[in-house]
């Protein structure tokens, strides 16, 4: 990277077009980037509701022998949500031995797989446990919280959907039920979004076809006929069954993790499915590109989990032949990017070494950031590809002081309000990210750093630092 200093104006200039992708621990997320749990338990399950996050993970008892489920809720920077349960969490204990996890939630109460709800204080709902017994409601294939706070679930030919007390909705179909098609083995999984309802999976090995998705109208129980093939959800372009599939809501399409097979040396492939029901031709190659399964001469599979952010960069979780945790990230033509500066981002986990029985890992893409979850922790990174951008000048003031060099913390000095602080490394990538003037930069490789400060007002300061 060129720099050049004119009448004090500092220009970086820098090449993007062979830009990659930059994970970067935020290091002003919980503790030095990190969330870790403060007991013996094991990572279960999560959600995102708006800018917090649940998570679920087994809680041993004092004597040790047995297991519970323990959610806690935590604020965007990895702090206790203190309105949450006790002090941010609280335990299932209902779960005794036989842990049942997190299944959806909302701002004001979650289920579990036991079809339990608890409200954000902690309190069983037993009101709700008892209409629920009351209506034989039982048999569910999926479930989802809808935006007014009642539920929907799936069973094997009807749709049934209730109130937030339990009790069956009287406005909606027949008595709260409603007839559509059987849920067949053929499909694994199902989503709500809006008045729809997707179902995806081809989990049937005998059913494999081009059209892994269905899409049901939940107000008519119908199939939406101006969907794919009439309804049918285009996934493939040769007769394939489908792993996995993530829903987006903010324009309708679908991506869908393809199962490998013998005939193509058992390598995975990801579709993109538009809001029309067909494949998205210009994603891959036709709609669908192959997963690389050995990357610098190691075998790797993915993970289901798969997100794409707002840059269309898709970011898969890998597992290698010797249990490295790994995370790689593809364009949507199908091309592996370093991150880096190398094709897989090693987590440092390894599930023959760092892992439990029934341990395993997560992650989730959540707008400019990667959470990954490991049993014991959750780390997020920054996403991105900056540098210190093509064009952009940064004026220098001498407002700001600090001390010069500095070591494993920056502590900067001004009478400004500030909105937001980056750091930046001497090739121009995006390192460390705060909104307090004391950074721990403990983390920090000796050497030379660009800190670009934003104020309230919107100016913007640089300063050159160096880390010794």
């Amino acid at each position: 990277m060129k720099k050049k200093i004119i009448t004090g104006i500092l220009l970086y200039a820098c090449n993007l077009i062979n830009a990659q992708v930059t994970l970067t621990k935020d290091l002003s997320y919980g503790n030095n980037g990190e969330y870790v749990y403060n007991d013996a338990g094991g990572y279960s399950a999560h959600t995102f509701i708006g800018d917090k996050l649940l998570v679920a993970h087994t809680y041993l008892n004092i004597s040790g022998n047995n297991k519970y489920i323990k959610y806690t809720r935590l604020n965007s920077n990895g702090t206790h949500d203190l309105s949450f349960g006790i002090n941010g969490s609280f335990v299932d204990s209902g779960s005794l031995g036989s842990a049942s996890s997190l299944l959806d939630a909302n701002t004001d109460y979650l289920i579990n797989y036991s079809d339990d709800k608890y409200f954000i204080t902690g309190q069983y709902d037993s009101a709700f446990q008892m209409n629920w017994a009351e209506n034989g409601i039982t048999g569910k294939k999926y479930i989802n919280i809808l935006p007014n706070g009642n539920l929907l679930f799936r069973k094997d030919d009807h749709f049934t959907r209730i109130l937030a007390n339990g009790t069956l909705d009287p406005s909606y179909g027949t008595n709260g039920k409603l007839s559509t098609l059987s849920y067949s083995t053929a499909f694994i999984y199902g989503i709500v979004s809006n008045d729809f309802a997707y179902e995806f999976g081809s989990g049937d090995y005998s059913n494999v076809n081009n059209y892994g998705i269905r899409k049901l109208n939940i107000l008519t129980g119908s199939l939406d006929s101006g969907y794919g093939n009439s309804g049918l959800g285009e996934t493939s372009i040769v007769p394939t069954t489908i792993r996995n599939s993530i829903y987006n809501e903010a324009d309708g399409s679908m991506l869908n993790m393809l199962n490998g097979n013998s005939s193509n040396n058992n390598q995975y492939s990801i579709s993109k499915t538009m809001s029309s029901g067909f494949l998205d031709a210009g994603f891959g190659t036709n709609g669908v590109f192959t997963l690389n399964n050995e990357i610098n001469s190691i075998n790797y599979t993915p993970y289901s989990n798969f997100y794409e952010d707002n840059a269309s960069r898709i970011f898969f979780l890998l597992k290698s032949d010797v249990g490295d945790i790994a995370i790689t990230s593809y364009s949507s033509s199908g091309v592996l990017r370093n991150i880096n500066d190398q094709p897989v981002f090693n987590t440092g986990d390894n599930i023959y070494t760092n892992y439990n029985y029934g341990d395993y890992p997560n992650f989730q893409v959540v707008e400019n950031y990667l959470y990954f979850f490991s049993p014991k922790k959750i780390t997020r990174y920054i996403i991105s590809e900056q540098t210190l951008s093509v064009a952009e000048d940064l004026t220098k003031n001498k407002k700001i002081s600090f001390v010069n060099p500095f070591k494993n913390e920056l502590i900067l000095n001004t009478k400004e309000k500030i909105k937001n602080i980056e750091v930046y490394s001497e090739s121009g990538h995006l390192v460390l990210v705060s909104k307090e003037l004391r950074l721990n930069t403990a983390s920090l490789l000796k050497g030379i750093y660009f800190i670009k400060i934003t104020t309230a007002s919107n100016q913007i300061i640089s300063e050159k630092a160096i880390k010794n």
